[in-house]
């Protein structure tokens, strides 16, 4: 019989023992290192507040709910106001607008229609108190409500830095609608414009229209605002309180006009006037109060001793002037320093002359018609909406007419009347009138 040998593993086999434990300890050791394991992460409580819930993660349905809510609650306070270009321009269409006025009495309303623009009144459903045209505010006489009308005012403390929803109502043919407002940040900000800070929400998923009206999402109204660049600045409630009751009391303030349009100082600009600083005068109106002492070119520095710095420096200052109160002007006129002393006038009463001149360069193209180069300002052309680059098709019975044709065409209209022009722009055909 085979003799069974007593003794323990042999050498192979512990070397092998050995080598396997070193290695599950090895990779042991690197999965530590590579994946440490943290504190247990304990889930978020979800936010309570409507606004916090909704900047959390909002829900079409839930925006709408709440939305739906606003409306309710302060539709009693909003009016829906017409406006229409400030201007006794004869070559300037006046478009209608739509504001929305906001209750701050029981029969006082405010609206913020702008610089540019003025309310029409409408008997039986608002009248025009008073208004500040410099700053675009507007006191309305409304019919009588109870005080329940008027919105509660929102503390601007409370008010998140970023990110939020808000709603916005702004004003339609039809009457007030209300939208979310999501903005990206919230920031205080001083405006030459105003006397107070303004709110300046910036990184906006879409623009309000100026005049637009905000509220809480709990309806307190936060204040009405208009765009600025990117952003969208909102004078706040208390502020207009502030100014609807100096209107109330001192009656309406005049905008002045100097009878000029401005634009920032960038680039080749600077070396091409001989400025550091300032804004350039881009036009200045023929029979405006500034017309004998500027030109298009010059580079305004200061008004009344005020530097100017950019377009809203400059809007600022013209807040602050008086019609019928000279003011200085100092500048630049090709590299050299310029001063000039200039009455505004009120905004309005300049009178331009229309342009019966056609108004256009043009050029043929072979079996298609001719493309308008240039446009003239204030021409027929450009109060028919003719851009540079369209294709002038046709006009009147003439197809495909050439520059000759169309220029004919216009001259032997009489005058007041229009010539019906036919129009390419891209992939889009038009119909305009082009009135002499």
């Amino acid at each position: 019989m085979a003799e069974v040998s007593s003794r323990g593993p042999g050498r192979e086999t512990r070397l092998l023992v050995v080598t396997i434990v070193v290695s599950a300890l090895m990779l042991f050791l690197l999965a530590r290192y590579r994946f440490p394991q943290g504190p247990a992460v304990t889930a978020p409580q979800a936010p309570t507040q409507p606004l916090e819930r909704l900047a959390a993660s909002a829900t079409y349905d839930e925006l709408a709910s709440i939305l739906r809510g606003v409306d309710r609650q302060v539709s009693a306070a909003i009016i829906t106001v017409t406006t229409v270009a400030d201007s006794d321009n004869t070559a300037e269409e006046a478009s209608t607008g739509f504001v929305p006025a906001v209750r701050i009495g029981d029969s006082r309303a405010v609206a913020l229609p702008g610089s540019s623009r003025r309310i029409v009144p409408q008997t039986g459903r608002y009248t025009v108190v008073a208004s500040d045209s410099p700053h675009g505010i507007a006191l309305l006489q409304v019919p009588a409500s109870d005080s329940s009308s008027v919105p509660r005012l929102a503390v601007m403390e409370n008010l998140p830095a970023a990110p939020g929803y808000l709603a916005a109502i702004e004003a339609t043919p039809n009457g007030p609608a209300v939208r979310p407002l999501y903005f990206g940040r919230l920031d205080r900000v001083s405006d030459p414009r105003w006397n107070e800070p303004v709110l300046r929400f910036s990184a906006l998923q879409q623009m309000l229209p100026a005049g637009a009206a905000v509220f809480t999402l709990d309806a307190r109204f936060i204040g009405v605002g208009f765009p600025d660049e990117r952003a969208f600045l909102v004078v706040p409630a208390s502020s207009l309180l502030v100014e609807a009751e100096q209107l109330g009391l001192r009656g309406s303030v005049p905008a002045a006009d100097l009878g000029l349009e401005v634009q920032p100082l960038q680039g080749a600009l600077r070396a091409a006037t001989g400025a550091d600083s300032g804004v350039v005068v881009s036009y200045v109106k023929p029979s405006g109060p500034a017309a004998k002492q500027l030109a298009a070119a010059d580079v305004i520095t200061a008004i009344g001793g005020t530097p100017i710095l950019s377009p809203a420096d400059y809007s600022a200052a013209l807040m602050q002037l008086a019609p019928g109160t000279a003011v200085s002007i100092s500048g630049v006129r090709n590299g050299t320093p310029l001063t000039v002393t200039v009455t505004p006038v009120v905004r309005g009463t300049i009178k331009e002359a229309v342009v019966d001149q056609l108004g256009l360069d043009l050029r043929m193209v072979k079996g298609a018609g001719s493309e308008a180069v240039r446009v003239a300002p204030r021409s027929a052309a450009a109060r028919a909406g003719i851009q540079p680059g369209d294709l002038i098709t046709g006009i009147d019975r003439i197809d495909a007419p050439d520059p000759r044709s169309i220029v004919k065409a216009f001259e032997d209209a009489a005058s007041g009347h229009s010539v019906i022009v036919r129009v390419e722009r891209g992939s889009t055909h038009l119909v305009v009138a082009l009135t002499k």
